[in-house]
């Protein structure tokens, strides 16, 4: 009978939110195409996929070329032989392989990947940005990557029928006819055990780590994020702005998450922190009900979901210069239970 639908993301959270949202029962009717944004670890636990972690980057131009080719043609056969083109693709549209699918897939459904889905800056950006590409280019995408049109993002493309959001901001008017809002919680509840347990495993969570946090009380969790591996500023800088964070609300009880593909070492820095260690997405936290006094980040969307279950200090980038130039403005908010 062959594959019911596809997915294909570059990250832990999209991954669990097309986990709570998909309407097949059994994983083994789904493939997953999985962008090295998704941790090795979680990927290797999904049966049924293909882990797209080549780094072009490091390669000399000619090499880099044949492997794009190579790798893209065996996608296209995979497609075709798969009889993947007709049915549903589930996706991000902003990262590496989104064109090459909404190229060859017809039916294609975007999934929440942040704050950027909100943006109505961006979306402006977006309507008014030259889709037009040089001729060397538009030969080189239709010769290598296996894709003849440029499809415009966020769910601006005629490509994408629907889009999954959260509703951790307001949405913006040009894609609001599209959207369908998903609740996290909800759909957490409305699985059954045996699936909870699935979607748990696939994140490579213990039961013994499940009741050491249902045990929480009265701690502080700091969200960090990755600034330094995405160039937005330097290790170091990043150190010490999560320094000054800890210092200046002299957080005795604070523990942090570090984010899925984080490479700083943050139980060295701080010894005496303790860490909430994983690849998976903070959400899950939410949904086990794990209960925290305040949720401290400086502009991590998964800090949104906990909003009017515990105090939540989003610090934005207003009072950094450095950060607000890298990112664009995002408003300092402290939303309170």
């Amino acid at each position: 009978m062959g594959y019911k639908s596809s997915c294909y993301v570059n990250g832990s959270y999209p991954l669990l939110l097309f986990l709570l949202m998909k309407t097949e029962k059994n994983l083994n009717d789904i493939f997953f195409f999985l962008g090295r944004g998704v941790p090795e670890s979680i990927a290797k636990n999904l049966k049924n996929s293909w882990h797209l972690n080549i780094y072009f980057k490091k390669k000399n131009k000619f090499i880099k070329y044949i492997e794009m080719y190579l790798l893209y043609r065996n996608l296209e056969k995979f497609l075709i032989r798969e009889k993947l083109l007709e049915k549903n693709i589930y996706l991000q549209d902003n990262v590496s392989y989104s064109q090459f699918f909404m190229n060859h897939i017809n039916n294609c459904f975007l999934l929440e990947d942040g704050l950027a889905n909100y943006n109505k800056q961006l979306y402006n950006e977006i309507q008014k940005e030259q889709t037009r590409q040089k001729r060397l280019k538009i030969v080189r995408d239709r010769f290598l990557k296996r894709s003849k049109i440029y499809y415009k993002i966020f769910g601006l493309s005629e490509k994408i029928k629907k889009i999954y959001l959260t509703g951790i901001a307001e949405i913006p008017e040009i894609i609001k006819d599209k959207v369908e809002i998903i609740n996290l919680k909800e759909k957490w509840e409305q699985l059954s055990l045996e699936e909870q347990e699935e979607i748990l495993k696939i994140f490579n969570l213990k039961n013994s780590d499940l009741i050491k946090w249902q045990k929480l009380k009265n701690k502080v969790l700091l969200i960090t994020q990755p600034l330094s591996e995405d160039g937005i500023i330097t290790e170091k800088e990043k150190i010490e702005m999560y320094k000054e964070i800890i210092e200046k609300n002299k957080l005795e009880n604070i523990m942090i998450k570090p984010h899925p593909r984080e490479k700083t070492n943050y139980k060295k820095i701080f010894p005496d922190v303790e860490l909430i260690e994983g690849k998976f997405p903070l959400e899950i936290l939410m949904l086990l009900g794990i209960n925290f006094k305040e949720v401290i980040t400086i502009f991590s969307t998964a800090a949104l979901n906990f909003k009017g279950i515990t105090n939540v200090n989003f610090i934005g980038t207003e009072d950094n210069i450095y950060l607000k130039e890298k990112v664009g403005e995002i408003k300092k908010v402290y939303y309170k239970i």
